[in-house]
C-alpha cells in the first residue's frame, strides 16, 4: 500500500480523535524511511509529526515493534533532553502495538555540514549521549527498550553474504568481526541512528533536537558513533568522542569497525530496501575493510 497525499481517510478519523484541531486535510507528507513515512500536521497554534509504518494500518513489528518509544521519549524528556515532547502513540487493537507516533515538531533543521567551529555542538552533543548513554539499564529496560547486539546482525549478515564476497575479503570481515567480539562491553541505552539527518540546529548550530529514537535498544554506545563519517568525516567523530570522554578506551576502534561493516546489513538487505544497492554496498564494505 503507498501513500503520499492526501492522508488515507482511516488515518484522518484517528488524528482528528487524538487531536480535534488538527487540519488534517492540509497534512504535509515529509519523507518516507525503510519502515515509516511522516507527516506534519497544524493542530491550532501548534505543529505535529505524525510517523506511520508503510504499511499503515498495520503496527510496526520490526524489532517487536515501537511500544517503547513514547515512554522512552518522556522519560529523555523529564532528563531535560532536546527530545520531540507530548509524545503519544495509536495502538493496534488487536496487537497492542503503535501504528501511529505523534509528537511536536521540533524546530531548527537537520545538521547538513559541520559549522567552522565545531567547539559548541560537538559538546552538545557528546552531553546528549553522555546522558542517554548514562540511563541504568533496569530503567531502560522497565520503559521497553530492547536489547539488540549490532554484533550479531553483523554476523548474522555476513553468514548470508559470504558466498557473494571475494576470499580475501571474507577473511578480513572475519578478523574484524572477531576483533568487536573481543572488544564487546557490556550494553547501555543507545539512540541508535545517530546522525546528521536526526540532530536539529538553530542558524548558529546549536542543538535544538534530536529525533527518530525508533533504533534505541541496550547496545554497545560505539553504534551512536558509527554513522555519522560519510557527513561530516572522521575528525568531527574523533573530536565527538573526545568530548564525551568516559574512559572507555576501545571506544574508538568498536566505532570504526561497526561503521566499516555497516555495508554487510546493506548487502544483506538490498532486495527487500529499493535504494540499497548491491555494488554500492560492495564497494563501500571493501574501502570500510582497507581503512579500518
Amino acid at each position: 500500500m503507498t501513500f503520499r497525499t492526501p492522508v488515507p481517510d482511516a488515518l484522518q478519523q484517528e488524528l482528528r480523535a487524538a487531536l480535534p484541531d488538527a487540519d488534517v486535510t492540509g497534512a504535509v507528507f515529509l519523507d518516507e524511511g525503510i519502515s515509516s513515512r511522516a507527516y506534519r500536521v497544524l493542530a491550532g497554534d501548534s505543529s505535529w509529526i505524525v510517523r506511520v509504518p508503510n504499511d499503515y494500518p498495520q503496527p510496526w513489528r520490526w524489532g517487536g515493534g515501537r511500544a517503547f518509544e513514547v515512554p522512552w521519549l518522556r522519560h529523555l524528556a523529564s532528563l531535560g533532553l532536546p527530545v520531540p515532547r507530548d509524545a503519544l502513540s495509536l495502538d493496534d487493537p488487536a496487537s497492542g502495538l503503535p501504528r501511529v507516533l505523534i509528537t511536536r515538531e521540533i524546530g531548527g533543521r537537520p545538521m547538513a555540514g559541520p559549522p567552522p567551529d565545531t567547539g559548541p555542538i560537538v559538546g552538545e552533543l557528546a552531553s546528549f549521549l553522555r546522558t542517554v548513554h548514562a540511563v541504568p539499564p533496569s530503567t531502560a529496560r522497565r520503559l521497553g527498550l530492547p536489547e539488540r547486539s549490532q554484533l550479531d546482525a553483523l554476523a548474522q549478515a555476513f553468514q548470508r553474504v559470504a558466498p557473494i564476497l571475494p576470499r580475501g575479503d571474507a577473511d578480513r570481515v572475519c578478523e574484524m568481526l572477531g576483533r568487536l567480539e573481543a572488544l564487546e562491553p557490556a550494553p547501555v541505552a543507545v539512540h541508535g541512528d545517530f546522525r546528521g539527518d536526526h540532530w536539529f540546529v538553530d542558524d548558529a548550530c546549536h542543538l535544538i533536537g534530536v529525533i527518530d529514537f525508533g533504533d534505541s535498544a541496550l547496545s554497545d554506545p560505539a553504534i551512536d558513533f558509527a554513522r555519522f563519517t560519510y557527513q561530516f568525516g572522521s575528525s568531527f567523530r574523533d573530536e565527538l568522542i573526545r568530548a564525551y570522554g568516559a574512559g572507555d578506551e576501545s571506544l574508538r576502534e568498536r566505532a570504526i569497525l561497526y561503521e566499516a561493516l555497516e555495508p554487510l546489513i546493506e548487502l544483506d538487505g538490498a532486495d527487500e530496501v529499493e535504494w540499497w544497492d548491491r555494488s554500492e554496498a560492495l564497494a563501500a564494505l571493501r574501502r570500510g575493510i582497507d581503512v579500518s
